[in-house]
């Protein structure tokens, strides 16, 4: 991701309306999303693992907010559905809730990767990623992987924090320890309990900026982008979502929510603000070419 820190309407009537619909590209897709969408009519249903600030937290008064809650309710409301529905559940027990039916995809930052593809389709990627390091203020400065042996990292179970750090464990000499969610994981910095906790660049940086205790150590560029699964018999869904997510880029939505829960809007040619042809992420299985 780049590391920047960081609303619209339309409605059926007027987007189906006599006028000439051309005029207006990001209702027309809307239009046409409304059109495809198999459950028209019925709640939008999404998970996210709530406490992963800043994409879904809850504020001092109870209220439900992040950058993925915003982006799920604009979704919901594109699609033309009559509410949304937020189901809090732990990353490590998301895509078994998405198989399951709980709900018809999982809005909480998911890495598109090759293996998950084989296993789900994914809306064209709307964010790029990366793996931030967070630690405490006074730990020592870390300029190489290297300089991680012998070290405790803390990762949220069953994300792609989890699996990073899995792989690389023996090969750089620290030791893995898992927790079922990402704020349990920034406890054990906090106490002492590890020296890193890994999570998604923008996760780390904006905790950094809210949390005196710690500091951001440094990142590593991944190279992929998160986005919207869903069932592998879920395309038509899959299809209309994407095509929202394409009018959410186009008409600067995705970039103004940057800017309220990161500080500055997207960067210019960023995937944020770029559409990607076709249905999908382009060189990933499920993709669809237009």
């Amino acid at each position: 991701m780049k590391t920047a820190r960081g609303a619209f309407r339309f409605t059926r009537r007027t987007l189906l309306g006599g006028m000439a619909a051309a005029a207006v590209i990001p209702g027309l897709r809307t239009a046409r999303a409304q059109a495809r969408d198999p459950r028209a009519g019925q709640p939008f249903t999404v998970g996210i693992e709530v406490g992963f600030v800043p994409f879904a937290f809850r504020r001092p008064n109870g209220e439900l907010t992040g950058f993925s809650i915003d982006a799920a309710r604009e979704i919901g409301r594109r699609l033309g559905r009559p509410s949304t529905e937020i189901i809090d559940v732990r990353f490590a027990e998301a895509f078994a809730g998405l198989f399951a039916g709980r709900f018809e995809t999982f809005v909480g930052p998911v890495n598109i990767t090759a293996a998950r593809a084989t296993q789900m389709l994914f809306s064209e990627g709307y964010f790029e990623s990366g793996l931030g390091f967070l630690m405490a203020r006074n730990a020592p400065d870390v300029r190489t992987l290297e300089d991680l042996r012998g070290k405790v990292i803390g990762v949220n179970r069953g994300s792609i924090s989890d699996t990073w750090a899995t792989e690389n464990a023996t090969r750089y000499g620290f030791t893995v320890e898992r927790y079922n969610s990402n704020p349990d994981a920034v406890q054990a910095v906090l106490s002492n309990r590890a020296f890193a906790n890994i999570s998604e660049t923008p996760v780390a940086r904006y905790i950094s900026t809210q949390q005196p205790a710690l500091k951001f150590g440094f990142n590593i560029p991944t190279g992929t982008f998160l986005g919207y699964p869903f069932r592998l018999d879920d395309e038509a869904m899959r299809d209309a979502v994407d095509a929202v997510v394409e009018s959410m880029k186009s008409d600067g939505f995705y970039s103004r929510t940057h800017q309220t829960y990161f500080g500055a809007p997207a960067e210019p040619g960023s995937i944020m603000v770029t559409p990607q042809p076709g249905r999908g992420q382009p060189n990933f299985a499920g993709y669809k070419a237009p």
